[in-house]
């Protein structure tokens, strides 16, 4: 196949993050303002109700629906365990009996005349939600969620597969296609960091072994196929039944992780780490990541802002050298001077994200001014030098 690279991935250091962390549905927050917590502390947890399973007693025993009424031996209400009797039937002096067993532990919810029928809740469905990062709880929504604060090293990836794990970074330096693990103690619950693409052999190696996690530099797309059991298409990933969770931080192909990512893990080798796979390409797109974090109580009262991961991604930032592609500025060389946080209107009169350039040389058609020369254009009109 041919290679697809996504511009690489988003690389922050010792950079202060936060982190919602919300419960599928309204249930009980555990944790309060000024909490520590790790990555595998319970933040809170909600009850699912559980499934309703339809007994049919007047089909079981071979009644009309009122008649069966006759037999039922609960009410509403009532705790039953698997195999108790629902509802009992003797005929014929005796000699015939019938009986219908419930087929699930439950509470009877539901008892109809209509139709001869008995609903049986099964038990609801304790669902607790972990912190997946290290940090300080710096806001809760009662009975919602928790924001979590946190300084930390982040990598973002392309691509990925599996939901949130966590575990101690072991670091292969190992380049090129790699086929298999080397034969190491500290792999099981591992998350590994490799700069070469993993073969399936190499990926399936990684379940026989037990790793928690595999960040790599790009991957074949057939292999991640095989590997996740599924075709991918425009869709969110994160859900995919596999033995353990993996992402790409260049794209598909046989591309090697970029130092900045790379050297960035490799800096943390032996620490926790907390990995997602869940990837979603369009609108709100949600990239895969790698959070280290640094272990530093982070101050309430101490402002943090959410980072903005495009300004500190490896393409635009302050200080790289830039050609502008569009004219007036067509073929003008200069340095990066801001990244301004919010769009603005531009000449067509549409909002965009901006940066301003410094150029080297004044161009011909500007008037001669002793200082340096700042242009304003749409991001998508530079492209990136070295």
């Amino acid at each position: 196949m041919g290679q697809a690279y996504s511009g690489g991935a988003s690389v922050l250091l010792n950079t202060a993050i936060k982190r919602r962390r919300d419960l599928p549905i309204p249930g009980v927050i555990s944790v309060r303002v000024g909490d520590c917590v790790e990555s595998d502390t319970i933040i809170g947890s909600a009850s699912i109700s559980g499934e309703g399973v339809l007994v049919r007693i007047a089909e079981e025993i071979g009644l009309p629906s009122e008649e069966a009424m006759n037999t039922i031996t609960v009410r509403i209400g009532d705790p039953v365990r698997k195999g108790d009797i629902l509802a009992r039937h003797r005929a014929f002096l005796g000699l015939f009996r019938a009986e219908v067993p419930t087929p699930v532990d439950g509470t009877i919810e539901l008892i109809s005349g209509v139709t001869g029928t008995i609903m049986v809740r099964c038990p609801p469905i304790e669902v607790q939600k972990k912190a997946f990062l290290e940090g300080t709880i710096s806001e809760v929504q009662d009975g919602i969620g928790v924001t979590i604060s946190s300084i930390c090293t982040l990598v973002q990836g392309v691509f990925g597969v599996g939901g949130e794990r966590s575990g101690k970074l072991v670091v292969l330096e190992q380049g090129g296609l790699l086929s298999s693990l080397p034969l190491r103690e500290d792999l099981a619950g591992a998350v590994i960091v490799s700069r070469g693409s993993p073969s399936l052999e190499g990926l399936l190696d990684g379940a026989k072994r037990g790793i928690a996690g595999w960040v790599a530099g790009s991957v074949e797309d057939r292999v991640i196929e095989s590997y996740a059991k599924r075709r991918f298409g425009v869709a969110i990933t994160g859900d995919e039944p596999v033995p353990f969770t993996f992402f790409v931080t260049e794209g598909f192909g046989s591309i090697p992780m970029s130092d900045q990512a790379f050297f960035a893990l490799k800096q943390h080798e032996g620490q926790g780490a907390s990995i997602s796979g869940i990837t979603q390409v369009r609108a709100g797109a949600i990239r895969p990541e790698a959070i280290i974090s640094l272990g530093k109580a982070l101050s309430i009262a101490e402002p943090t802002e959410e980072i903005n991961l495009e300004e500190h991604s490896l393409g635009l930032a302050v200080g790289r050298s830039v050609r502008l592609i569009r004219h007036p500025f067509f073929g003008q060389v200069g340095r990066v001077h801001e990244l301004p946080h919010h769009p603005r209107i531009i000449a067509t009169g549409a909002s965009a994200r901006v940066v301003v350039v410094e150029l080297a040389q004044t161009p011909h058609f500007t008037s001669e001014c002793s200082g340096p020369l700042f242009v304003e254009v749409p991001r998508a009109n530079v492209e990136l030098l070295g």
